[in-house]
Protein backbone atom coordinates (compact mmCIF):
# COMPACT_ATOMS: atom_id res chain seq x y z
CA UNK A 1 0.00 0.00 0.00
CA UNK A 2 2.49 2.74 0.98
CA UNK A 3 4.94 1.45 -1.39
CA UNK A 4 2.54 1.66 -4.30
CA UNK A 5 2.01 5.67 -3.18
CA UNK A 6 5.33 6.39 -3.32
CA UNK A 7 5.83 4.56 -7.24
CA UNK A 8 2.64 6.76 -7.84
CA UNK A 9 4.14 9.82 -6.65
CA UNK A 10 7.70 9.26 -8.54
CA UNK A 11 5.57 8.32 -11.56
CA UNK A 12 3.59 10.96 -11.30
CA UNK A 13 6.03 13.74 -10.22
CA UNK A 14 9.23 12.07 -11.43
CA UNK A 15 10.89 12.74 -8.34
CA UNK A 16 13.54 9.99 -6.62
CA UNK A 17 14.95 9.30 -3.33
CA UNK A 18 17.45 12.18 -2.62
CA UNK A 19 15.52 14.69 -4.33
CA UNK A 20 14.54 16.06 -0.72
CA UNK A 21 10.70 15.54 -1.20
CA UNK A 22 7.93 13.23 0.79
CA UNK A 23 9.32 10.42 -0.89
CA UNK A 24 12.18 10.55 1.19
CA UNK A 25 10.57 9.65 4.42
CA UNK A 26 7.46 7.75 2.73
CA UNK A 27 10.15 5.23 1.02
CA UNK A 28 11.96 4.23 4.08
CA UNK A 29 8.85 4.37 6.01
CA UNK A 30 7.50 1.92 3.78
CA UNK A 31 10.92 -0.93 3.29
CA UNK A 32 10.54 -0.33 7.11
CA UNK A 33 6.82 -1.38 7.75
CA UNK A 34 7.21 -4.37 5.43
CA UNK A 35 10.45 -5.57 7.14
CA UNK A 36 8.80 -5.44 10.30
CA UNK A 37 5.92 -7.56 9.04
CA UNK A 38 7.91 -9.92 7.27
CA UNK A 39 9.74 -10.69 10.01
CA UNK A 40 6.65 -11.06 12.26
CA UNK A 41 5.68 -8.39 13.66
CA UNK A 42 2.24 -6.91 14.13
CA UNK A 43 0.68 -3.99 12.93
CA UNK A 44 1.38 -1.60 15.71
CA UNK A 45 5.35 -2.86 15.78
CA UNK A 46 5.16 -2.63 12.20
CA UNK A 47 3.51 1.05 11.95
CA UNK A 48 5.95 2.16 14.80
CA UNK A 49 8.65 0.89 12.70
CA UNK A 50 7.38 3.04 10.17
CA UNK A 51 7.01 6.06 12.00
CA UNK A 52 10.61 6.09 13.34
CA UNK A 53 12.19 5.48 10.19
CA UNK A 54 10.30 8.51 8.67
CA UNK A 55 11.25 10.84 11.41
CA UNK A 56 14.74 9.80 11.12
CA UNK A 57 14.83 10.43 7.22
CA UNK A 58 13.11 13.56 7.53
CA UNK A 59 16.53 14.70 10.04
CA UNK A 60 18.50 13.63 7.11
CA UNK A 61 16.68 16.22 4.81
CA UNK A 62 17.96 19.09 6.37
CA UNK A 63 21.21 18.63 5.00
CA UNK A 64 20.35 18.09 1.16
CA UNK A 65 19.40 20.79 -1.58
CA UNK A 66 16.03 20.38 -3.00
CA UNK A 67 16.43 19.15 -6.29
CA UNK A 68 12.19 18.69 -6.97
CA UNK A 69 8.98 19.88 -5.58
CA UNK A 70 8.32 23.51 -4.54
CA UNK A 71 11.06 23.71 -2.34
CA UNK A 72 13.46 23.23 -5.35
CA UNK A 73 12.77 26.99 -6.30
CA UNK A 74 14.33 28.19 -3.36
CA UNK A 75 18.12 26.25 -4.73
CA UNK A 76 21.00 26.50 -2.04
CA UNK A 77 18.54 27.98 0.36
CA UNK A 78 16.34 25.17 1.17
CA UNK A 79 19.64 23.28 2.63
CA UNK A 80 19.48 23.51 6.51
CA UNK A 81 15.42 23.35 6.46
CA UNK A 82 13.29 20.03 6.89
CA UNK A 83 11.42 18.93 3.84
CA UNK A 84 8.24 19.93 4.90
CA UNK A 85 6.44 16.98 2.64
CA UNK A 86 8.88 14.68 4.24
CA UNK A 87 8.03 16.30 7.73
CA UNK A 88 4.06 15.25 7.03
CA UNK A 89 4.83 12.22 6.41
CA UNK A 90 6.35 11.44 9.49
CA UNK A 91 3.60 13.55 11.11
CA UNK A 92 1.09 11.34 9.77
CA UNK A 93 2.69 7.93 10.31
CA UNK A 94 3.62 9.09 14.04
CA UNK A 95 -0.61 9.79 14.53
CA UNK A 96 -1.53 6.67 13.00
CA UNK A 97 0.50 4.36 15.41
CA UNK A 98 -0.55 6.67 18.18
CA UNK A 99 -4.23 6.12 16.80
CA UNK A 100 -3.71 2.44 16.37
CA UNK A 101 -2.31 2.08 19.80
CA UNK A 102 -5.61 3.32 21.63
CA UNK A 103 -7.57 1.26 19.22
Amino acid sequence: MFRSAAAGIMDRGGANLGDKTLLDALVPAADAFEQTIKNGGNTQQSIDTAAKAAREQVEETKAWIAKRGRASYTGERSKDTYDAGAVAVATMFENVAAAWEKS
